[in-house]
């Protein structure tokens, strides 16, 4: 389900008010370019410019803190969005958005996305103030380090390599030990892996071959990602 949210537009900015959290984002159209330097930020930093009747947006500055969608497509802070932003009548409109991430995925991606308006409504304030989810989660905590397991090479490097299909995840193996999407993954079993949000299962078949790679993170998003052969 995506939140409800709404659009205002002044002279260089168009603002985007969102009913959950409540949260915000600006799009600046009045011409300037992205700063040399961007704190990595949640939303990122937004620049928007208009061909014909499309509203083209470029974001980038955004930290490696979030998910893609529910289902938990990863991303770095390398992460670059294009957003085209189309009316299709009164009450419809499509964006179009081109995801460009060199480093959890192998190209450019894209998807669009369909909104309705919803007249004569106006945002209500939506702020979870009951979250009973997170003392059941597992996710890292400081003393997961005590507790860190030590894996040879040859266990990591099987992990390493391409999962799923347009898009692609791909999990590297460094000095470090193995990424994925910028994310370091701490060994804590010989199949599962801690982030500082949450757990990474690789699952293998009978023949000891990994088959997919299972994601559970704090706030309930998940994924799960067969390998690709």
């Amino acid at each position: 389900m995506l939140d409800t949210f709404k659009i205002m537009h002044s002279a260089g900015t168009l603002l985007v008010l969102f009913e959950e959290g409540p949260r915000f984002r600006q799009i600046f159209t009045d011409g300037r370019s992205h700063p040399q330097e961007m704190n990595p930020a949640w939303f990122g930093y937004s620049v928007g410019k208009w061909e014909g009747d499309t509203l083209v947006v470029d974001t980038r500055g955004l930290n490696d803190r979030s998910w893609l969608d529910p289902a938990g497509h990863p991303h770095s802070d390398r992460l670059r969005i294009i957003e085209r932003f189309q009316r299709k009548n009164l009450g419809q409109m499509d964006v179009e958005l081109t995801f460009e991430d060199p480093v959890a995925y192998r190209e450019p991606w894209s998807a669009t996305l369909r909104f309705e308006l919803d007249p004569d409504t106006e945002l209500i304030e939506n702020v979870c103030e009951n979250e009973r989810d997170r003392e059941h989660l597992v996710g890292r905590t400081p003393s997961d380090d005590a507790a860190k397991v030590s894996l040879p090479i040859e266990t990591l490097r099987q992990y390493a390599g391409t999962y799923g299909n347009r898009p692609t995840l791909e999990i590297v193996l460094t000095q470090s030990g193995l990424v994925m999407a910028g994310m370091l993954l701490t060994p804590k079993s010989e199949t599962q892996f801690s982030t500082n949000s949450g757990v990474v299962t690789f699952v293998k078949d009978s023949q000891g071959r990994v088959e997919k790679v299972v994601g559970e993170f704090v706030g309930g998003e998940m994924f799960e990602i067969p390998r690709k052969r």
